[in-house]
């Protein structure tokens, strides 16, 4: 479990190369340590002036930025909790033209998992009054989620409006979380300011759970796309496992989520099962999972369809305009390759 630093404040994303180069000159200060380090956001060294000038473009609505190397803002409006060992590389800030607002990026290093770290935000930042958007929150994704892939979600401090603060987290393998805070303090610019517009009208959502790769397996590609009544998920897997444990493993992530399974079946080659299942607006779908064999014996294609069968009362009408049955085509075409 995270604990609060108490003298921490909060963030946005600056580039790794960037930050990387500035503690290749400047020792960062942990976390812990007492505040004796010296601010250089004014120094005018060549790396400075660079990293400044990288800021700084001739249509950005920002001022110059001020870097801080090692240390965290001292003025910032919003109080942000910092992990007790998390190690403070730099923070980054730029105000708007007028100087009211400001634009904020935080790089830390955290001990422990880059979800640790997530929940810990998720926690504290409630019981402050923030809460999560869900939409662009990590959790949310849909379909096959690459391996590897960051951590992460958004907080907004009111309804539709700003603060807005961005975390998200990442593991180097053989390093700590690293952890990148972005903090918004234009209540009427960020992600925040986007809450009103429901980009799924009709109560539609994402009809895919997130499905993750077995322990050990290297899932890759992750794509997904289609329309509303109409989805389709595709990953590459690099894994010793066969295609039956496969299906074994996604098939228990998928009821999980309510999917019901109404077949299955399996050759040497390929493994198949059908689903069907209701979305949050009670609209009914028919589902497709499959499991392929790709060349090298530890390589295996993933494909997931959904196509809406039925639509429910809270969605929409035009999603189901030009509905699509290939769900049910590719039922029948993985049946007769059996």
């Amino acid at each position: 479990m995270l604990k609060l630093n108490r003298k921490g404040l909060v963030v946005m994303l600056v580039p790794l190369a960037l930050m990387l180069a500035l503690t290749g000159c400047i020792s960062p200060s942990s976390a812990s340590a007492p505040e004796t380090s010296v601010s250089t956001g004014d120094s005018d060294t060549d790396l400075a002036r660079f990293v400044k000038r990288l800021f700084n473009y001739h249509y950005s609505s920002l001022g110059e930025p001020k870097i801080l190397p090692g240390e965290l803002p001292s003025d910032l409006a919003v109080d942000i909790p910092i992990p007790e060992t998390a190690e403070i590389i730099g923070s980054l800030v730029q105000s708007d033209k007028s100087k009211k607002y400001e634009n904020v990026q935080i790089i830390l290093d955290v001990p422990g998992e880059p979800e640790d770290a997530l929940a810990f935000y998720q926690e504290q930042l409630a019981e402050t009054g923030w809460h999560e958007f869900e939409r662009y929150s990590s959790s949310r994704q849909g379909g096959f989620v690459p391996s590897q892939q960051p951590v992460s979600a958004t907080f907004c401090r009111y309804e539709n409006k700003g603060p807005s603060l961005s975390v998200i987290t990442y593991a180097p393998e053989g390093k700590p979380t690293d952890v990148r805070l972005s903090l918004v303090n234009d209540p009427q610019s960020g992600m925040c300011s986007q809450e009103r517009n429901d980009p799924r009208p009709g109560g539609f959502g994402e009809p895919f759970p997130s499905l993750k790769a077995p322990e050990g397996a290297l899932q890759t590609g992750g794509s997904s796309g289609g329309s509303g009544n109409s989805r389709r998920a595709s990953a590459e897997l690099e894994t010793e496992l066969g295609l039956e444990e496969l299906q074994a493993h996604y098939q228990q992530q998928l009821e999980a989520t309510e999917w019901k399974l109404e077949d299955q079946g399996s050759g040497d080659a390929l493994a198949w099962s059908t689903w069907s299942f209701t979305d949050d607006s009670g609209s009914e779908w028919a589902g497709l999972f499959m499991v392929r064999a790709f060349g090298e014996d530890t390589v295996s294609h993933l494909n997931l369809w959904a196509d809406m069968v039925r639509l429910g009362e809270n969605a929409s009408q035009s999603y189901m305009s030009g509905g699509s049955w290939e769900v049910r085509e590719v039922q029948t075409e993985v049946r007769q390759i059996q």
